[in-house]
């Protein structure tokens, strides 16, 4: 198993004798992978709320660019 030597997954060979071999699959991981994740999420969970404020000051100044339409009057029934 030479190729292991990044993160991902492999095949390690194992001979128990001369006509016995087997797979066994095998997963490496970063040693601090739980901290990237968090690390990550944690950025994405800031973009998203700086991209909804975005959204929502965009909204605010379309509306205030909006003419405003003024209702026109039912007619009145006597």
């Amino acid at each position: 198993m030479k190729d292991a030597k990044t993160v991902g997954d492999f095949v390690a060979l194992v001979h128990f004798h001369k006509e016995v071999t087997v797979e066994v699959p095998v997963k490496v991981v970063a040693e601090n992978a739980a901290e990237l994740k968090a690390a990550a999420e944690e950025e994405a969970a800031i973009k998203a709320a700086a991209e909804a404020k975005k959204a929502a000051a965009e909204a605010a100044a379309a509306e205030e660019e909006a003419p405003e339409v003024e209702e026109a009057e039912a007619p009145v029934e006597e």
